[in-house]
């Protein structure tokens, strides 16, 4: 019998963690949807996110990225991605608070915590509002080389022209994809029992609908979509 491989397990040196113990995390918080006059565009059920993030230039470009687009994604896209999450938002705690770190231990994307099992900062946050709160874990390293639809990745460097259009057109696919896994989790936190099939799916179509619609805010065609839906 084959033995299966054995998962390769990051594991930080020891200088490491110290350093990151004695650098310290930042904090921001960050509501769905900011007009141009700083009035908030709430979409029903979409939780406060309270980001904790390491205190260094990668860390705050990670925690800006998820900032903007979670703040634009109702104001400028139409349809809504949104509408695939229609029925998971209601169960969702009204504020979830995400770790961003550049990789995970593990080798996980993210990882939604299961209620009792939040960091010692969550539940201090959960008692002083004297409300729920989850939380999730975020690797932004892990995300950006991630590939959800390698096809349609294929397909929209080919229609780059020049190498700033590229590095555009990587950018949107690296925020999308951080949305996306946020998403995701946010749908196991909300539904744990439900199978990892199931979420995925949702979270698919979500990525899918999200890159389409950025994309035709830019004059272009999101790759995937040239493609007749009905092969098999």
């Amino acid at each position: 019998m084959r033995r299966r491989p054995i998962p390769r397990v990051y594991v930080p040196g020891i200088w490491k963690q110290l350093w990151e113990n004695w650098r310290g995390e930042e904090t921001r918080v960050v509501a769905f949807g900011t007009a141009g006059d700083g009035s908030i565009a709430a979409y029903p059920g979409l939780p406060l996110l309270v980001l904790r993030y390491p205190r260094h230039a990668p860390g705050r470009k990670a925690a800006s990225r998820l900032e903007h687009s979670y703040r634009q994604l109702a104001m400028v896209l139409q349809p809504s991605p949104l509408d695939v999450y229609a029925e998971i938002l209601p169960a969702l705690p009204g504020t979830v608070v995400v770790l961003l770190r550049e990789r995970d231990p593990g080798g996980c994307l993210g990882h939604a915590k299961p209620a009792g099992m939040e960091s010692a900062f969550t539940r201090q946050l959960a008692e002083e509002m004297g409300c729920r709160a989850g939380e999730i874990d975020l690797s932004w390293g892990l995300i950006g080389q991630w590939q959800p639809q390698p096809l349609a990745s294929l397909a929209l460097d080919a229609g780059s022209v020049d190498a700033a259009e590229r590095r555009e057109d990587k950018d949107l696919r690296d925020r999308v994809a951080l949305l996306s896994v946020l998403f995701h989790e946010m749908e196991h936190l909300a539904f744990p029992e439900r199978p990892e099939a199931e979420v995925r799916r949702r979270s698919d179509r979500f990525y899918q609908q999200v890159l389409a619609a950025s994309m035709a805010e830019r004059g272009q065609i999101y790759g995937m979509e040239a493609w007749p839906s009905s092969l098999p």
